[in-house]
Formats: structure tokens, sequence, C-alpha cells
């Protein structure tokens, strides 16, 4: 295994053994070896996986088959073997490293990498924006937290850019993070946010899921430029240009929303 498909998998691991922490009531029918070995692989559909994690949540005798099949391929260490639980006392040593990591981002960046498990149908088609989201969720909350800190001040746009800001300013929110945005200062977004929402709006504006798009598509951008034609494409907005699923396109949008501005 290479050291980037070693490292997705603890990762992926990791997330499962969030999404078992969180788990409630077990639902569907008990899952057997066949169902482990699936969910190891990440190949069950969205709702038999929930099942299937629901169950490992609420069934000690099942979680040790679990535990036992991880032993079995080496991703848990040996000494960690007997634990019963996934509870925060009881996490893999490989894991503890990047779950303190997961700590320090907040209760909603927590959330959002559960839901990439919760969430995410596991497939390669296309993602509506929300899926991309759940999917990508390491990757937007790396992206934002590498975001530069700038203090520019507002400056008053017209209400098309004001909502493609405010949906910048909703996609970070989906990480739990407020922070600039390529250039865009923060202050700038949060008074657009406030602005957009002082107003009522259509159920769908265009330019405000141009923003939510630009967001995803960025972080996305800049780990793994070759998913991007994953995410299905934002509705057209009157005076914005026709959304390419294109990294090229997605740089270019940002630097037209700098230039304008631009104190």
């Amino acid at each position: 295994m290479t050291a980037d498909r070693d490292e997705q998998q603890q990762e992926y691991l990791a997330r499962l053994a969030l999404a078992i922490a969180e788990a409630s009531t077990a639902s569907g029918p008990e899952p057997d070896n066949e169902d482990l070995a699936a969910l190891l692989d990440n190949r069950l559909p969205l709702e038999r996986r929930q099942q299937v994690i629901s169950h490992l949540a609420n069934n000690s005798e099942l979680y040790s088959q679990w535990q036992q099949l991880l032993t079995d391929l080496e991703c848990w260490e040996t000494s960690d073997t007997n634990v019963s639980s996934i509870s925060g006392r009881h996490q893999p040593k490989r894991w503890r490293h990047w779950l303190a990591g997961v700590g320090g981002l907040g209760t909603a960046a927590a959330a959002l990498l559960v839901g990439w498990l919760i969430l995410s149908p596991g497939t390669d088609g296309p993602l509506s924006l929300d899926q991309a989201y759940a999917e990508y969720s390491p990757q937007l909350v790396e992206f934002l937290s590498e975001q530069p800190r700038m203090r520019a001040l507002p400056i008053a746009v017209d209400p098309e850019t004001t909502a493609m800001l405010a949906g910048i300013y909703a996609g970070q929110q989906r990480a739990g993070i407020a922070t600039s945005f390529g250039g865009i200062g923060e202050a700038q977004l949060e008074m657009a946010q406030q602005q957009y929402g002082d107003k009522p709006q259509p159920s769908q504006n265009p330019a405000f899921e141009r923003g939510r798009w630009l967001v995803i598509g960025a972080a996305i951008c800049a780990s793994e430029p070759d998913q991007i034609a994953r995410i299905t494409l934002p509705p057209p907005a009157d005076s914005l240009p026709e959304p390419q699923a294109s990294c090229d396109f997605i740089d270019a949008q940002m630097r037209q929303l700098q230039a304008l501005l631009k104190p």
C-alpha cells in the first residue's frame, strides 16, 4: 500500500470512529462478516452503511468482530486490541494525533467530518453541492485553515456580487470557519452575508449558489484538481460567466472578485 493510500485509509477509518461514536439506536438487519468487510472497503450503499454503523455503536460483540478485522489488517496497534469501545479514551494509537487535530477544529468542523461518512454516497457519479461539501470536508477544512487573515475594509458592491460573497461565507460556515477567501477579506464576506440575509431571497439564488460552488471548488482544486468535474455546476447567473468544471475557471472567477473588491 502506498503512503498516500495508507493515509487515506487511516483518515477513512478515523471518520468511521467518529461516526460510530455519534451513532444512536441500531437500525436495519444485523450486519454479517460481508457487511463489515464492505464497510472497511467503503463499498456499502448509503442506507446500509448507516445501519451497519448504528449496530457497531450498540453491539459490543459485533464491535469486537470489527476490531478483530482491523487487527488482522494491521490497522490497529497490538496494544489496543482488547478495547471494547471507540470512545475518546479508547482511540487507536495511530489515530490519536489525527483526531487531536479534529478536536482543535471545533464542533462544527468535527461534525462536518462525520458528515463526510454519513452523507456521502460513496460513488464516483456527479455530486450536488451539499454532497460535495460532505465528501470533501477534510479538503475544505484544510484549505480554509490555510487562508491568510486579511483586514481589508468592506466595499459596497452590486446585489449579485453581494449574493455570491454571501454564498462564499455560507460555504465557509459548513466547515465552521470564518476567514478570508482568495484575497477577499473576512469583513467583506461578513458584511455581504448580513446584507443578503436582510432581504427576502428566492429559494435558490444563482449567484449565492455560485459562491458556495467557488468555495468547495477552490478547496478541491487546491488538493485534488482532477476531481473538480465531479461537482454539479451551479445554475447560470444573469451577469456572471457560464460556469465551467475547471480549476482555471474557478481561479479566474476569484481574480474577478478580487478586482471588484480592491479599495
